[in-house]
């Protein structure tokens, strides 16, 4: 299927031969802040755009870990964790294990690391601040004991209840005011469903199909009930491309072909 004339196209961002556009998130200031993972090497790089104008901020930024004066998580361990005001927060992974480590904050627009914890485990982003916690023990039994960090400093308080405050904990898709796929039964012309975003008078759809090369999936969109864009999203994939599109602001942003970021205007 070949794509209708992308009249709302705003930008791409490519992240080059062999990329995988990993994770997306924005700060609250709006910068677009994303990972880019190349499994053939296992390399792991950052990127930031200006969603507005689609200028890319900085490229195939691997931050080292000041303590070691080496790639953070190896160049490979590594991933987001939140975002504040014009930070992100980046963290490693402990060894042999699932379990995250360190907080790396760093400020989106440059790549400069402002301030690091690489003993703690981020936790939560709470009104109060950074949730984290410190692996401790006690009697030979593994404790946990929770601090409070300040998200512009890093500077450690004490924490009174974690419990409560982890639970009240907004989620990161609500803190970032971004709208994500849910699962959609039927399609707006009545056929089968995929997932669907569904923004007021915009709907946002991808429908997965199996061929014989593989899975095909097509990103589908309606505004006021008209179909008015449609682009294959994957090809010949192993499986299908779900989670693969979101909607922030006045923007559809979906990955194609694994690689490329698409930034749509809605209005």
């Amino acid at each position: 299927m070949d794509a209708l004339k992308p009249f709302g196209e705003a930008w791409r961002y490519d992240g080059g031969d062999g990329a995988v556009l990993w994770q997306l998130s924005f700060t609250g200031s709006g910068t677009l802040f994303g990972q880019k993972r190349f499994p053939s090497n296992r390399r792991a790089f950052f990127f930031a755009v200006d969603p507005d104008e689609g200028r890319v901020l900085i490229d195939d930024f691997q931050p080292l870990d000041p303590a070691l004066d080496s790639p953070l998580g190896g160049g490979w361990f590594t991933g987001i964790e939140s975002t504040h005001r014009d930070l992100v927060y980046l963290h490693a992974w402990q060894e042999g294990s699932p379990l995250h480590r360190g907080i790396w904050a760093v400020l989106a627009r440059t790549g400069s690391i402002i301030w690091s914890q690489p003993g703690l485990e981020y936790v939560a982003h709470t009104d109060a601040g950074l949730l984290a916690c410190r692996q401790t023990s006690f009697a030979g039994f593994p404790e946990r004991s929770y601090v409070l960090l300040d998200p512009l400093t890093g500077k450690e308080s004490a924490c009174e209840d974690a419990s409560s405050l982890r639970a009240s904990a907004m989620g990161e898709e609500e803190r970032q005011k971004v709208l994500l796929p849910q699962a959609a039964e039927r399609l707006p012309d009545g056929s089968g469903g995929g997932e669907s975003i569904v923004c007021g008078s915009v709907v946002a759809l991808s429908v997965h199909e199996k061929t014989v090369d593989g899975w095909r999936s097509i990103l589908r969109l309606w505004i006021d009930g008209i179909e008015v864009y449609c682009d294959v999203m994957e090809e010949g994939g192993s499986m299908p491309a779900r989670n693969n599109f979101l909607i922030r602001g006045d923007k559809l942003y979906y990955i194609k072909k694994k690689r490329e970021l698409v930034a749509f205007t809605l209005s």
